[in-house]
């Protein structure tokens, strides 16, 4: 893992490339507070290139690709 500080819509974030299977993946780190902003600056941004929401749905089938168990 390896990981950087940024700001994302003026808000310091802490941003963390993971992928233990080898697959692009990213972590953000700031106040919680802050969450519901930050979300939605990183999706406005990324409309551009097609992000979807995908939601809770996608939750319990992340472990196939981390090899972590996820909470029910």
């Amino acid at each position: 893992m390896r990981f950087r500080d940024t700001h994302i819509n003026g808000i310091k974030t802490e941003v963390g490339r993971i992928g233990m299977t080898g697959g692009l993946a990213y972590e953000l780190h700031g106040p919680i507070e802050e969450g519901p902003a930050i979300y939605d600056a990183v999706y406005q941004a990324g409309q551009e290139f097609g992000i979807e929401r995908l939601g809770w749905g996608t939750y319990l089938v992340n472990h196939v690709e981390g090899g972590f168990p996820q909470h029910s």
